[in-house]
């Protein structure tokens, strides 16, 4: 039907990226979040069901952080159809706390920000080496490389033994043509543990 055909692109690309092909967020998160970061969503235009959940989210104090190159009104203030007082008084509720316009392709760069910061607030080890995983994953996927592999090295100074961590690693030192590196991670890992395979 039409949905799937809409969604049939995002799809594939979220199965490539986190392995499940829809989202991942429930909308009784909403409810109870205290932040929401939407990035390069156009709800008012492509999907105005979410605006009801934004606004009940933003009436309630939750900050609304938005990145999108367009400024969506609905992002702005969203106006309900079925709330009486707004609908006689021209009145609405303001959605985004925060509205931040990054050239095309700059969300990635908020993103990798955004789980720096996480890094460096977390209090456990496990927790550190996850934010700097995303790190590296998103400095990958700029291009920015040498920024991966540090970001990827501090993951593994959290955790040393953390086996997607030191294949990812591995792989990139393979990119960046850093035999060394490479040989040290790829000798006493196991081949099954790797992407790259026994060979």
């Amino acid at each position: 039907d039409c949905s799937n055909m809409c969604h049939e692109p995002s799809g594939i690309a979220l199965i490539e990226q986190i392995g499940v092909g829809k989202g991942t967020v429930l909308l009784e998160d909403f409810a109870q979040a205290e932040a929401i970061f939407i990035f390069g969503q156009n709800p008012g235009t492509n999907h105005p069901r979410m605006l009801g959940e934004l606004r009940a989210a933003s009436k309630r104090g939750c900050k609304i952080v938005s990145f999108n190159p367009v400024r969506e009104r609905g992002l702005e203030r969203f106006a309900h159809p079925q709330d009486p007082v707004e609908m006689s008084t021209g009145t609405s509720t303001r959605i985004s706390s925060h509205y931040y316009q990054p050239r095309l392709g700059g969300d990635l760069a908020a993103l990798t920000e955004l789980a720096t910061v996480r890094a460096s607030k977390a209090t456990t080890s496990q927790d550190r080496a996850s934010a700097w995983l995303e790190v590296a994953r998103l400095a990958e996927d700029l291009g920015k490389l040498a920024e991966a592999a540090r970001a990827y090295d501090l993951a593994l100074i959290e955790e040393p033994g953390h086996v997607g961590a030191l294949d990812a690693r591995g792989a990139l030192a393979f990119k960046l043509a850093d035999w060394p590196t490479a040989d040290l991670i790829y000798r006493d890992l196991d081949p099954e543990d790797s992407v790259l395979g026994a060979d």
